[in-house]
């Protein structure tokens, strides 16, 4: 079981990279026309729509859900499922391309979590310095169904706080999967923003392993853009955090 889980660990995150690296490099080979603010605008949007479709293929062909269902892990139990409360922070780097041209920066974010009996809820808060910096502060809640033992799965409402300088504020609409992965889980989160600029997508790859009883750490790997007209970054972050 532990070689399965591996093997699911491994595959994910390939194909996870494997999504990122030509979203960025397709952006930096079809620079914006200098002289037309219209065609930027179509540019960064059909940017958008590449990487939405790409991931939506991604989705189909390496979900959590129909992995555990092909591989019928049945005898591994998801430690996610546990009721609990979880604190947990990250921190790394970012990548992008705008105009153009790519640009590099850092980013750290803190959670709180909790679970039980199938009721979720989350207060996330989120810093990106790109060339400038933007605050996202989260509050979501939701429901996780558990359709197989080493399988949650649900969907979640929120709604996103930040400055209307930078950004935009936001309803979210997301859909969790929780796969086991040994001793460990992986989580997969498409999430639809909405806000009064249109709809964007948000995607979320996080594995999360316990290295003590209470304590856990991980990688967070996030696809998503700082505004609705703005073309999409990639975050590549560690995790640490305490679970009770």
């Amino acid at each position: 079981m532990r070689t399965r889980a591996s093997v699911l660990t491994t595959a994910l995150v390939i194909s996870s990279i494997a999504f990122v690296r030509p979203t960025i490099v397709a952006a930096q080979q079809t620079p914006a026309p200098p002289d037309s603010t219209a065609r930027d605008t179509i540019r960064r949007a059909a940017d958008g729509s590449a990487f939405a479709l790409a991931v939506a293929a991604l989705m189909l062909a390496a979900a959590p859900g129909p992995l555990v269902f092909a591989m019928n892990p049945d005898t591994i139990p998801l430690r996610f499922s546990k009721n609990h409360m979880a604190f947990y922070v990250t921190g790394g780097a970012l990548s992008g391309s705008r105009g153009g041209q790519d640009f590099g920066g850092w980013t750290a974010s803190g959670t709180v979590e909790l679970f039980r009996n199938g009721m979720y809820g989350e207060v996330r808060v989120e810093d990106f310095h790109l060339p400038y910096h933007v605050q996202f502060r989260t509050i979501r809640a939701g429901y996780l169904f558990r359709p197989k033992p080493a399988l949650a799965g649900g969907v979640t409402l929120g709604y996103r706080f930040t400055d209307p300088r930078r950004s935009e504020n936001a309803f979210e609409v997301g859909f969790p999967s929780v796969v086991s992965a040994g001793r460990g889980w992986i989580r997969l989160e498409p999430t639809y923003i909405i806000s009064s600029q249109g709809i964007t997508w948000n995607y979320r790859f996080q594995t999360e392993l316990p290295v003590s009883r209470e304590l856990f750490a991980g990688l967070d790997m996030d696809g998503k853009p700082d505004r609705q007209d703005a073309p999409y970054f990639v975050t590549l972050t560690l995790l640490f955090g305490w679970r009770h």
